[in-house]
């Protein structure tokens, strides 16, 4: 696969927002502060042929915009508002930076944070742009080395909130460089903290274990769609939670958190928690959550478990969240307009100190009740070592099962509400139609009849269509050698992350990784070229019926975005 290097020579101490933002996306580049003009190349070398191309930007602006651009999932130069407070800030804040006297500049820093103040109160965004952006990390560090350099203390309130919140979350890549900065906006340590959030009693209940964490306020939440949506945060390995209180008339209350991007089905939880006999989960109403936990909807958070002075209620917490696969873990502190920031290890000395012992769940598995072939309804699996029932004790069994159901209602029911979980409703409804079954590899599912036959269908529609154009349906192999992926790079090159490789023969290495089809052409045209010998040969038009992986993503959906999914690819050569 292509190489790619990066070199950078910027003046300081304008530089330091870009080895922030290349810190940001864990990409690798050589940095120069010795430049009187910025200036970014990128040279990329094919492995294969050694050959090597140059891309060079040379102004503040492009050289940012490129170092945004490192890691394109990460939306960091994602609208033209971006380019326009980057421009903004290069035009009136780097000068005061570059300039060797203390004081000029001052009011063209004052006027940018008159700008900004005001931006911030009528959009009431928690980030520049509405979510985190390029924008927000030039800015807050050029800002704060301005107001260093001018002598500033106090930005205002607006600024100095959205400026601390930003520079804490950066502390992260590069401390030392940062701690001044946040120092500068309005002491920032506390601004974060301030007013009544450093009387919550679940920050000082943090104070009282003597734990290092961060409190910071935000924009309203109610849900955690809302926090994913209006708080982004600066990295992956950070993440918002999701909490449900739940409540089972045998088994008592439980509060689950899990990240965002974990999910679960009621069902699983009661395997996965081990609860014997029936389980019959449901959400608790707000009366309950308040008796129990003292929190109200919308603003719970795993902290609040230390006001169950009875310890009634079971805290159930993502594998996720303390194994290290997120660096720190943000929640509510009993209300949805701050969040908490902690370490994982100090999430569960909090618990630790405040005698609580979580069940720990590993929910990123997929559905652990249909490994093995669990029908995706309420009735429970046969086990294997029973023999099967004969077809009239079933009947008979059936029967009492019915009577058993309350009236107007059947056994076979959602388990939730459209407007309760989408999430959630959405799987009831694709598993209880009998349309998928879960697999025990995530993002691919097994289709069941009443979906297939869809495909099937339009297959047979379609079939009768393109055969009246002369098209032929065709099959071409599943892998694709690593040389044919090479020759079609540029095809390739945007979901290059998304290839998976085959690198194991039984127990010995392969000697070349063999590429599982992430797309048709790679492997389609090749042979057109030994097909086609002059135009007698054209045209050539083949369609394919097939499937093809694409293993990057973390968040499968059943028919929506699934790593392997089924395919029609139509491929001509015309004659003209």
């Amino acid at each position: 696969m292509p190489l790619v290097s990066y070199s950078c020579s910027a003046p300081a101490p304008g530089i330091l927002a870009l080895k922030i933002l290349a810190k940001v996306q864990d990409t690798s580049v050589e940095f120069a502060e010795n430049a009187e003009t910025p200036s970014l190349k990128v040279v990329t070398t094919n492995p294969v042929t050694g050959t090597s191309t140059t891309a060079t930007s040379v102004s503040w602006v492009e050289c940012t915009k490129s170092l945004s651009q490192l890691v394109p999932s990460l939306s960091l130069w994602e609208g033209a508002s971006v380019e326009s407070w980057v421009e903004s800030a290069v035009s009136s804040i780097l000068p005061v930076i570059g300039s060797s006297s203390d004081d000029s500049g001052k009011s063209a820093v004052e006027e940018f944070i008159s700008k900004l103040e005001k931006h911030l109160s009528e959009s009431k965004n928690t980030y520049v742009t509405g979510t985190f952006s390029a924008a927000d990390v030039c800015l807050t560090v050029w800002l704060a080395q301005a107001m260093a350099k001018c002598g500033l203390t106090d930005p205002g309130e607006g600024v100095s909130k959205w400026s601390a919140s930003v520079l804490k979350s950066l502390k992260t890549y590069d401390e030392t460089s940062i701690a001044p900065l946040l120092a500068v906006v309005g002491n920032a340590e506390s601004v974060e903290a301030s007013g009544e959030l450093t009387d919550n009693p679940l920050v000082k209940k943090l104070q009282e274990f003597g734990l290092e964490f961060d409190v910071y306020s935000h924009a309203a939440c109610m849900t955690a769609e809302e926090l994913v949506t209006n708080v982004a945060l600066p990295s992956e390995k950070e993440t918002h939670t999701k909490n449900l209180f739940f409540k089972d008339k045998k088994h008592g209350l439980f509060l689950v958190t899990h990240a965002t991007s974990s999910t679960f089905n009621t069902k699983q939880l009661g395997s996965l928690l081990k609860l014997e006999g029936k389980v019959n989960l449901r959400l608790a109403d707000a009366a309950t959550l308040d008796k129990h936990l003292a929190v109200k909807p919308g603003c719970v958070g795993p902290l609040c478990i230390v006001n169950d002075e009875s310890k009634e209620v079971k805290l159930v917490l993502d594998k996720a969240l303390t194994d290290g696969t997120y660096e720190y873990v943000h929640s509510h502190p009993l209300r949805n307009d701050a969040s908490v920031k902690v370490k994982p290890a100090a999430l569960m000395e909090y618990l630790n100190k405040a005698g609580i012992e979580p069940f720990v769940v590993d929910f990123s598995s997929g559905s652990e009740a249909d490994k093995g072939g669990k029908a995706p309804a309420n009735r429970p699996p046969e086990s294997k070592g029973k023999e099967k029932q004969p077809k009239q004790q079933q009947q008979k069994q059936a029967n009492q099962n019915k009577k058993t159901a309350k009236k107007g209602e059947t056994l076979l029911a959602l388990q939730w509400k459209k407007s309760e979980n989408f999430a959630m409703w959405y799987s009831d409804v694709i598993v209880l139609s009998e349309m998928i079954s879960y697999y025990d590899i995530s993002g691919c599912y097994i289709l069941r009849p009443w979906s297939y036959k869809i495909w099937d269908l339009i297959q047979q529609w379609f079939n009768v269509k393109i055969e009246k154009l002369g098209v032929e349906n065709s099959y071409f192999p599943l892998f694709v050698s690593q040389d044919r992926l090479e020759k079609e790079k540029d095809h390739v090159e945007g979901f290059a992350p998304e290839v998976a490789w085959v690198t194991k023969s039984g127990d010995g290495e392969l000697a070349k990784q063999i590429a599982i089809r992430p797309t048709s052409e790679t492997i389609m045209y090749p042979a057109f070229s030994d097909w086609i010998k002059s135009h007698r040969d054209l045209p050539l038009k083949l369609n394919q019926w097939s499937n093809v992986v694409r293993w990057e993503f973390k968040d499968p959906t059943p028919f929506l975005r699934s790593r392997e999914f089924l395919w029609q690819g139509g491929h001509t050569a015309p004659s003209t």
